[in-house]
């Protein structure tokens, strides 16, 4: 067996054991902490997938000091970093998978250098995509033989427990911490566009429905993942449709608050308004959502009753919040003039 090939290997065994651990600490029932460690697991997983990659294709994945000599650490070569594996790796900028990495590349930074509560309520979707991505690209690179699937059991989900007690949960997390970080997932993804927050490889969302087996067959598998093209039209109507039908009237908390809404509004459009012009949260974006009817009143006996592309009210923190899409809105009504004279009349 060839030197590459022996490294390659032991770069493969241990993104694998790696990322088989951090799929059982995340799914242990007792898990403190259980989102810092995948995180930092998988991280390790993914490195080590690259690395393996390059040392595949004979790619030098070392950082230099000079176009002659490499950096050194203890002896050894210093090996590109996740974010550098990842710049190489994924030519697009935009890709899914990169955005994925690279929102948890920064949320690992975040969990290494301070205290970071819990968030695993927040970042499902994007630890599932991530896990989905890696199965992907392994197999992708070296063949099923590789896959880590055949290991993996879907986490068993306490439903009625979660609907019943995670809000207080949620509310016991109302900490300095849990909030920066809830800033900077929001943040991080109102800079994705559309069609990659929308991605399975970015978010992987999914509903799960009771599945009646109408004969013998059909009830061989408890569990199955129906492949879906979010590109396809007719797929995309077919699951809208369905998701219309179970989805639920209140939403996760996503959102933007009212300032922020006010504050990007104005920095977007501070340019191409009149001098002086101003856009503040508790007045002229008050004016926008009642003009627009995108929220009841202050007061309402069913604050949840919005428009719910724009706006949704989250239970647990007791108040509205807002989307990325309502800003895009706001930003291209308000150069309306017109528009803008009959929005700021509202009262």
């Amino acid at each position: 067996m060839s030197r590459i090939k022996i490294k390659v290997n032991k770069l493969l065994e241990k993104s694998r054991d790696s990322a088989l651990l951090a799929v059982e600490i995340y799914n242990k029932p007792r898990t403190a902490f259980r989102s810092s460690g995948y995180i930092v697991l998988m991280s390790i997983a993914w490195t080590s997938l690259f690395h393996a990659v390059f040392e595949k294709k004979n790619i030098s994945y070392f950082y230099k000091k000079n176009k002659v000599r490499y950096k050194m650490i203890d002896g050894e070569r210093k090996a590109w970093d996740l974010a550098k594996s990842v710049k190489n790796y994924f030519i697009d900028a935009n890709s899914p998978e990169r955005k994925n990495l690279e929102f948890f590349i920064k949320l690992r930074n975040k969990i290494e250098h301070r205290f970071v509560p819990e968030i695993d309520k927040d970042i499902f979707g994007e630890c599932q995509a991530m896990l989905i991505n890696y199965e992907d690209i392994i197999t992708k690179e070296f063949g099923d033989n590789f896959a880590i699937s055949e290991n993996l059991v879907f986490a068993l989900q306490f439903s009625k427990l979660l609907h019943a007690k995670q809000n207080d949960v949620v509310k016991s997390k109302q900490s300095k911490e849990y909030i920066q970080v809830r800033k900077f997932i929001n943040q991080y993804r109102g800079t994705l566009k559309k069609e990659v927050v929308e991605s399975m490889n970015y978010n992987f969302r999914v509903f799960l429905i009771p599945k009646i087996g109408s004969n013998k067959n059909s009830s061989d598998f408890t569990l199955e993942f129906i492949k879906y093209d979010p590109a396809n039209p007719a797929e995309s109507e077919r699951y809208q449709k369905l998701l219309v039908g179970i989805k639920e009237k209140q939403v996760p908390y996503e959102g933007f608050k009212a300032g922020i809404v006010a504050k990007t509004v104005y920095e977007k459009l501070k340019d191409k308004m009149p001098l002086n012009w101003k856009f503040n949260p508790s007045s002229s974006h008050v004016r926008c959502w009642k003009y627009y009817k995108v929220r009841p009143e202050t007061g309402s006996k069913t604050p949840e009753n919005t428009k719910t592309e724009y706006c949704f009210w989250d239970k647990t923190f007791g108040q509205y919040g807002f989307t990325q899409k309502w800003i895009d809105f706001l930003v291209k009504e308000l150069q309306d003039k017109e528009k803008y004279k009959k929005i700021m009349a509202t009262k």
